[in-house]
C-alpha cells in the first residue's frame, strides 16, 4: 500500500549509507567492500546477507507512505476490473482463433472432398467451387489465426471490436506485407 512513486533502489541504497562502487555498493551494515549487489527490484549483501527491495528501503530511511485507505481500495478495484478486462480480452481471442481453425479443418476436408469428386468427375461444378473458395480465402483465414494467436495486442482489440472494414484492413495488411509484427517485436512470415 505505497505510492505509486518509487525511488530507484541505488539511490534508496545510497540514501541507507551504502556507497557506491560501480555497479555495486559497500555495506552500510557490515562495511563490506563492493558486497552489495542490486536489480532494478532487490539488493543483497554477499557478506552480511542484508537483503531487501525498494519498499524495505523506503521504510528504512524513511520515505515509505502508506497509501489511505479508500485510495488503495480504489486502486486495488482498478487493478482487479484490468486483471478482468485481460481474461475477457484472452477469452475472446481465443474462441475466435479456434473458431478459425475450425474452419480451417472444414476447408481442408473441404479440398479433399472437392479433388476426390473431380477424380470421379471432373466436370464437377461444385467441386471446382469449393476449391475456388478454399483457394481465395486460405490466407485469409491463415492470417486471422495468426493474428489472434501471436498478433500485438492492439490489432487483436481492434480486429475484435472492428467492423468488416476494420477487419479488412488489417487482414490485407498481414497478407500484403508477407506477415506481421508480432507481440514480441519479431516479424513472423508466413509459412514459419
Amino acid at each position: 500500500m505505497n505510492t505509486a512513486s518509487r525511488a530507484d533502489l541505488a539511490e534508496l541504497l545510497e540514501r541507507a549509507g551504502a556507497r557506491p562502487r560501480g555497479n555495486r555498493h559497500d555495506c552500510s551494515k557490515c562495511g563490506g567492500y563492493r558486497t552489495v549487489t542490486h536489480s532494478p527490484e532487490a539488493f543483497f549483501c554477499h557478506k552480511c546477507r542484508w537483503a531487501g527491495n525498494t519498499i524495505t528501503l523506503e521504510k528504512e530511511v524513511g520515505l515509505y507512505r502508506r497509501l489511505p485507505r479508500a485510495e488503495y481500495l480504489r486502486q486495488k478495484r482498478a487493478r482487479e476490473r484490468a486483471e478482468q478486462e485481460a481474461r475477457s480480452f484472452i477469452t475472446a481471442c481465443r474462441a475466435h482463433r479456434r473458431a478459425f481453425e475450425d474452419l480451417w479443418r472444414i476447408m481442408e476436408d473441404g479440398v479433399d472432398e472437392a479433388h476426390a469428386k473431380l477424380r470421379a468427375n471432373p466436370s464437377d461444378e461444385e467441386a471446382w467451387d469449393i476449391l475456388h473458395w478454399c483457394h481465395k480465402s486460405e490466407r485469409e483465414v491463415l492470417a486471422v489465426i495468426t493474428l489472434l494467436n501471436e498478433g500485438p495486442v492492439v490489432a487483436r482489440r481492434l480486429w475484435l471490436e472492428g467492423d468488416e472494414d476494420i477487419r479488412r484492413s488489417i487482414i490485407g495488411s498481414i497478407i500484403e506485407g508477407g506477415g506481421l509484427v508480432v507481440a514480441r517485436g519479431k516479424f513472423l512470415e508466413w509459412g514459419e
